[in-house]
């Protein structure tokens, strides 16, 4: 009996129900892998931006210290440490990812040391008392936390999202809310987008009020751009012109704030009550004061521009994205009715915030077909390859790169694609054009790279878990049967927060010494990358590179966004990512979860999610 037939059978055993209707009220968060026939191509240029530093990366620190002893922290890790919840009022576990004020670090995993004591200096300061829990030991004092939407992230911050079904999560981490996103007032206007949205459901209402003016950037396949008010409301629908076979599958945010604040958010989460209670996502956060009120706001120093506009690639590539999704009209027909809305005109994104604190790299997909090294740089697994070098993360030569790549979709994946993306991952451009100078049949035969690992849930993952969210997992049997499908690659995806299903798009990078090091000491640089945002792992999301070094082509069927950081130790490396470190190889009769051959349980998910609505 063949795996498949192992896994059906099981499903059979779980319950009795013969039939074969399937459908789901989940977010159909699939893609399709075929090459768009389109000849459009969208412009992605950056404006031209000074070329970052790459001898010295600004790397996160990330250490889950939950020691009696304090002590027994490193003088690095104390920089920046995860918190854990300190109270049972605390709806998940803990990491904050402020920055602490002595250090010119990124802050994305804050020092819970550094809070709490410039927490009670605050209040002692004030009320003359401090602020500590009693436990069982004496000499353990613990702070609770400010509250997550109250709090601003001006050095940036992931958080993963809140689920039900890990309350409180396993790994300690703190996990966020909606309303904590976007905040409990002040705010003047949304730029929205996101792959699954219904402008007629009650969910995002009860969270932003219908007064407020909302963007919402949403895409149908094979159809041209198009921007319209949904009734007579505050709410404007654009979308960006798409081919067939592409999708928007774009998870952003930008969020103004009457006192001048920008909030931009890139997600791994659809605007959708099951991505925000039952399946587990990620975001990046990053405040960003107006520059009128930088020095005030942040303090006298701390930001290096003032209150003058410098140019920063994350700000431009953001303009970029929003021209390509189709914003500018949308924001025409807003002023029409609110001619007082805080965010006029897209090339304002960069000259009225201060983005001197935004250390993450932007990578962007924007659907099209693109020709010449200087266009494919800017989209795509290229785009990867530039951020990652400017971040100086390109792998060294005394280094093996790994990839923990983890998404909820499988694609059609060959040995061809997966070296493109691994030696963009590596972020050397000559390798990529060395590439391309092998002929295609000897691009075809390239055995697989060693250093990709795809995770994602297996069957018997799934079937443990809460199960709420499978119709958001896609890997179809047509996929895993082809002849030529590496299954190997594959490993199965845990949360870390318990037994929530995961709807994360995220890639951790390592990089292993290939030679054993004669020193004691620790190696020099940071460990490893990580990614967050809406790609899959699928030539879909991140593009196909064909042709040759000097005519190559790249062709992009969606609309993808993510950031990219660095990760300084192993540590951080494990706190960073979403699942169970190290990940567990497939082993014999593992098959991935695949919904086609459990119709029984999508059904059941599909029922239990219609008694949410």
């Amino acid at each position: 009996m063949s795996r498949l037939s192992r896994a059906a059978s099981r499903a059979c055993d779980a319950s009795s129900s013969k039939t074969r209707y399937v459908a789901s009220s989940a977010v159909d968060d699939s893609e399709t892998e075929d090459e768009s026939d389109s000849e459009w191509i969208q412009s992605m240029q950056p404006k031209t931006v000074s070329e970052p530093a790459k001898k010295h990366p600004q790397p996160i620190i990330i250490v889950d210290s939950d020691s009696e002893d304090s002590n027994s922290v490193s003088t690095a890790s104390k920089l920046l440490s995860s918190s854990r919840a300190t109270s049972s009022n605390v709806p998940a576990n803990a990491v904050d990812l402020d920055k602490t004020k002595e250090t010119s670090q990124p802050a994305f995993l804050s020092d819970r040391a550094q809070m709490e004591a410039e927490r009670l200096a605050r209040r002692k300061r004030t009320l003359g008392d401090s602020d500590t829990i009693a436990g069982n030991d004496a000499k353990r004092q613990r702070t609770t936390p400010p509250p997550l939407a109250s709090r601003m992230f001006y050095d940036g911050a992931f958080f993963p999202t809140y689920t039900i079904h890990a309350n409180p999560r396993a790994d300690g981490r703190e996990a966020i809310r909606f309303e904590e996103v976007v905040g409990k007032s002040g705010l003047k206007l949304a730029i929205l987008s996101s792959y699954g949205f219904s402008p007629e459901s009650s969910w995002l209402p009860s969270y932003i009020d219908s007064s407020i003016p909302v963007i919402m950037v949403v895409g149908k396949e094979d159809s041209g751009p198009s921007t319209a008010r949904f009734g007579n409301s505050n709410l404007i629908i654009t979308a960006p012109r798409l081919s067939k076979g592409g999708c928007m599958h774009m998870k952003y945010m930008l969020l103004f704030y009457g006192d001048g604040r920008l909030r931009v958010v890139v997600s791994t989460a659809n605007l959708v009550s099951q991505d925000w209670k039952h399946l587990e996502n990620m975001v990046f956060i990053q405040d960003l004061a107006s520059l009128s009120a930088s020095s005030r706001v942040l303090g006298s120093g701390a930001s290096t521009q003032g209150t003058t506009p410098v140019e920063h690639d994350f700000a431009t590539i953001f303009e970029n994205v929003l021209r390509a999704t189709n914003v500018r009209p949308a924001l025409e027909l807003m002023k029409q009715t609110h001619p007082a809305i805080p965010f006029r005109s897209i090339s304002d994104l960069s000259k009225q915030w201060d983005w001197s604190r935004v250390t993450a790299q932007l990578v962007a997909s924007i659907a099209g077909k693109y020709e010449g090294w200087s266009r494919i740089k800017t989209t795509g697994h290229p785009r990867l390859l530039q951020a990652l070098d400017a971040l100086g993360l390109a792998n060294s030569k005394d280094h093996k790169l790994v990839i923990e790549c983890q998404g909820s979709s499988i694609g059609s994946y060959t040995t061809q694609w997966l070296n493109q993306f691994y030696i963009s991952a590596s972020g050397h451009l000559s390798a990529l054009k060395g590439f391309l100078d092998l002929s295609e049949g000897k691009r075809r035969k390239l055995d697989c790279p060693t250093g990709v690992k795809v995770v994602f849930s297996t069957f018997e993952t799934v079937m443990n878990s809460s199960r709420r969210g499978v119709n958001s997992l896609f890997c179809d049997v047509k996929k895993w049967e082809a002849k030529n499908f590496p299954q190997g690659i594959m490993y199965d995806s845990k949360s870390r927060a318990g037994k929530a299903l995961m709807h994360t798009k995220q890639i951790i990078a390592t990089f292993k010494q290939k030679k054993a090091s004669k020193s004691d000491s620790e190696p020099s640089g940071p460990a490893g990358w990580m990614y967050v945002g809406s790609h899959n792992f699928t030539l879909a999301a991140w593009g196909n590179l064909s042709g040759t070094r000097d005519k190559p082509q790249l062709t992009v069927n969606n609309f993808e966004l993510g950031v990219v950081v660095p990760l300084t130790t192993v540590q951080d490396v494990d706190m960073a990512s979403a699942w169970e470190r190290p990940p567990q190889k497939y082993g014999k009769g593992d098959v991935p979860w695949m919904k086609e051959l459990h119709e029984e349980i999508c059904q059941q998910e599909m029922l239990d999610a219609m008694m949410d609505l």
